[in-house]
């Protein structure tokens, strides 16, 4: 199953740049999950938590748009609202 989260302008508006568990991505995490317990990092790839469960980004195509979306938000460059799709298997 898809699940599909939307970043909306109201998260980008109150995101901190550079807060992982505070940016805007991080925001919708904590409204689609209803919990404070998130983070999202970047290294090789970006990784978004729900407390120590790694979320299964639906492709990589939308990994890669997910990873722009953060370094240009870190980066203070323009950033619109878009959709997250993360896989999530039935019953987990």
């Amino acid at each position: 199953m898809i699940r599909f989260i939307e970043v909306t302008k109201k998260h980008i508006e109150n995101g901190i740049r550079g807060d992982e568990c505070k940016c805007a991505i991080a925001l919708a995490l904590q409204d689609e999950y209803k919990t404070s317990d998130v983070s999202v990092q970047v290294e090789d790839e970006p990784m978004l938590f729900i407390g120590d469960k790694i979320l299964e980004i639906a492709t990589s195509q939308m990994a890669d748009d997910i990873d722009f979306f953060i370094r240009d938000f870190d980066f203070n460059n323009e950033v619109n609202p878009f959709t997250i799709q993360i896989y999530e298997r039935a019953g987990a």
